[in-house]
C-alpha cells in the first residue's frame, strides 16, 4: 500500500526482504484483497476518529495506542470466534537483525550499486530497477542469449 512506483519494491519492501520476510503483492486498486486490514481501518475510523478532533500528533498517537490495546486485547472479534487477536498471536523465530550484513556475491557476477533514482549503469546504458533498491548492490551476469542479462540482489 506505500508504493508510488507500479511493479516496483519499495524502500520498506527491501528492508523486510533484508530481514528475511517473505514480501507478496496483491492487486493493485482491489481493497477486497486486503480484506482484514480494511475491516481494521473501518474499525478504526468508527471507534476512534468519528466525531474526534485530534489536536496535535502526541495527542493522535496516545489515542491510537489506547485503541490499539482495547482493539487488541480486551474487544473480542466476530472473524476468529469472538476472541481478542492478541490470543492468536506467537511471535516469531527470527530475530531482529539491527545492522544486516551485506549481500555478498559471487565472482561470475557483475556488482553495480542501484543509485538514487533507482537505476543502475551497464555497458553504457541506464537500466531501471525501482527506488526502492536505492543504495542496494545488485549482480548482473550475461544472460543465455545474446543480449539478455540476469539481474540479481540477495540470495
Amino acid at each position: 500500500p506505500w508504493g508510488d512506483e507500479p511493479d516496483a519494491y519499495t524502500g520498506l519492501e527491501i528492508w523486510i526482504m533484508r530481514q528475511g520476510v517473505r514480501v507478496s503483492h496483491s492487486r493493485p486498486y482491489h481493497p477486497q484483497a486486503q480484506g482484514k486490514l480494511e475491516r481494521q481501518h473501518r474499525s478504526m475510523i468508527r471507534e476512534v476518529f468519528k466525531g474526534l478532533c485530534l489536536i496535535d500528533l502526541p495527542s493522535a498517537q496516545f489515542t491510537l495506542d489506547e485503541w490499539r490495546k482495547i482493539y487488541n486485547f480486551e474487544r473480542p472479534h466476530g472473524g476468529i470466534g469472538m476472541q481478542v487477536p492478541a490470543s492468536r498471536y506467537t511471535p516469531s523465530a527470527r530475530e531482529y537483525q539491527e545492522v544486516l550484513p551485506a549481500i555478498e556475491y559471487g565472482a561470475e557476477l557483475h556488482v553495480r550499486k542501484v543509485q538514487a533514482k533507482g537505476e543502475i549503469y551497464w555497458q553504457g546504458q541506464p537500466w531501471r530497477l525501482g527506488k526502492g533498491f536505492k543504495g542496494e548492490s545488485v549482480g548482473v551476469r550475461e544472460g543465455v542469449e545474446d543480449g539478455q542479462y540476469d539481474v540479481f540482489w540477495g540470495s
